[in-house]
């Protein structure tokens, strides 16, 4: 379930994300460079939302990890990289905040003023 901590976590990323990319930039430091502060970032803010929020995450800081680690040697390849550490992070933040079921119990459909789910 995704509460008060996640979304502040989100946006506190977010606005941390504008500010880098803005420092980056007027310090003139490469695109390639900014990039490999941001998958910096990300391992960061997803290691903490792991230890305080949801463990469930942690294999996503791992690779937010391995691909910083992989990015730093090879960073024409970096974008494959991210890619990589955001497509894991997403299967583990959708297998973690998934619904308990797809359809509403009938508790739930009495709650929201809903009839019966007809019985087969």
């Amino acid at each position: 379930m995704i509460n008060r901590h996640t979304f502040l976590t989100a946006v506190f990323l977010f606005v941390c994300q504008a500010s880098l990319w803005l420092a980056t930039w007027r310090l003139d430091i490469s695109v390639a460079h900014s990039e490999l502060l941001m998958m910096f970032l990300w391992l960061v803010i997803c290691g903490m939302t792991a230890i305080a929020i949801d463990r469930r995450l942690a294999p996503a800081a791992v690779s937010y990890l391995l691909a910083l680690c992989f990015a730093v040697n090879y960073p024409e390849h970096r974008l494959y990289a991210m890619s990589a550490a955001n497509f894991i992070f997403t299967i583990a933040a959708v297998w973690s905040w998934r619904p308990a079921t797809i359809r509403y119990s009938d508790e739930e459909r009495a709650q929201r003023g809903l009839p019966p789910r007809p019985r087969a």
